[in-house]
């Protein structure tokens, strides 16, 4: 399963103290070692909306028409937010919003999005 959706090596708990391939023998390993090769659920998902009508520049922009929307809507939770009585709720609410503003911005910055998928 974690080689389908590409979770990284580097990333792994080891099982039993050991790297997890290291406890599968003959076929069983045999298939493991050929899930490694094959593209990760998240690449197939990249290809697939590489291919995706609608998500070129020219025409329908898709991506900036998607920015648009997502930050319009943070911005209008941030007002919410910020119209709540001082507590720990709002406290929390605003560190939840931080952590997916940030999330957002870095779907919308290549470097930070491919040092993010690098990270895993």
């Amino acid at each position: 399963m974690e080689n389908k959706i590409g979770v990284p090596d580097n990333l792994r708990v080891p099982y039993n103290r050991r790297h997890y391939r290291d406890n599968f023998k003959g076929k069983d390993s045999e298939m493991l070692v050929a899930t490694e090769r094959e593209p990760t659920l998240l690449k197939l998902v990249e290809e697939w909306l590489e291919r995706t009508p609608g998500l070129e520049e020219d025409g329908f922009n898709f991506w900036a028409q998607l920015m648009e929307n997502i930050f319009r809507g943070l911005g209008q939770e941030k007002e919410k937010i910020e119209e709540m009585a001082d507590s720990e709720d709002k406290e929390e609410m605003m560190a939840e919003f931080a952590k997916q503003k940030e999330v957002f911005t870095s779907l919308f910055d290549e470097k930070r999005h491919d040092h993010l998928l690098s990270k895993g």
